[in-house]
């Protein structure tokens, strides 16, 4: 199937690779704009897509496209080191739930991985589908479960995961619907700006892709209340 982007407002997007940042590799780009279709392009096979005329430049550079990462921090290192590309107009979900949280006066000193705000978002059937994928992909791509991140490489993909590579952009919409699309102004003004401000973080020359402090959070000011 041919992927069309074309009048696309908002495009989910995900990266997979191995020691993802600007020294790992990236194997795919999972690209969603409905969740009737996630599209998977291949880097392992095209080698560079942004380079072939195939639009995805254009899209990830176009200001009136939103660009919805779960939290592009080493996404965005990756890609712009490996292919002198920035996106544009970014929303992080992961930001948006932070700022819900503060509106809600709970504990923002960290930041909340995707397992646990699907747990917070879907119903009981959503949650348990999406675990389920996670789950049974675990030993096929994480080390510390007997399994590489070259999975990512391997083609035939396994369907494990396959699974799992689209179950994390596929549950974007519900996530975005429950955190961003209800702020009040203020709320969307800071996070849209926090957003844009985790997609420069990797032209700082001290950014440490992994670690311990990528989980805290950015403080907030009480303004956005």
């Amino acid at each position: 199937m041919t992927l069309d982007l074309t009048g696309a407002n908002v495009v989910y997007l995900d990266i997979e690779g191995k020691d993802l940042c600007r020294d790992g590799a990236i194997y795919l780009m999972q690209v969603m704009v409905d969740p009737t279709h996630v599209y998977l392009v291949d880097f392992v096979k095209l080698k560079d897509p942004f380079a072939l005329g195939l639009g995805f430049r254009e899209i990830m550079e176009n200001q009136r496209v939103r660009k919805v990462f779960f939290d592009p921090r080493n996404d965005c290192d990756a890609l712009w080191h490996q292919y002198s590309l920035l996106p544009v107009n970014v929303l992080c979900l992961q930001m948006a739930e932070l700022v819900t949280r503060f509106l809600d006066r709970d504990s923002t000193r960290l930041r909340n991985g995707m397992k646990r705000v699907l747990g917070q978002t879907l119903s009981y059937k959503e949650a348990s589908v999406a675990t389920t994928a996670k789950e049974a992909a675990r030993s096929k791509i994480f080390p510390e479960c007997g399994g590489s991140f070259e999975a990512f490489a391997a083609r035939p993909m396994e369907p494990a995961v396959l699974a799992y590579c689209v179950t994390d952009v596929v549950f974007m919409p519900k996530i975005k619907a429950k955190y961003f699309d209800s702020l009040p102004p203020k709320a969307v003004e800071w996070t849209l700006e926090e957003s844009t401000r985790s997609t420069l973080k990797h032209r700082a020359r001290n950014f440490q892709p992994r670690g311990r402090s990528t989980a805290l959070a950015p403080l907030i000011p009480s303004v956005i209340r």
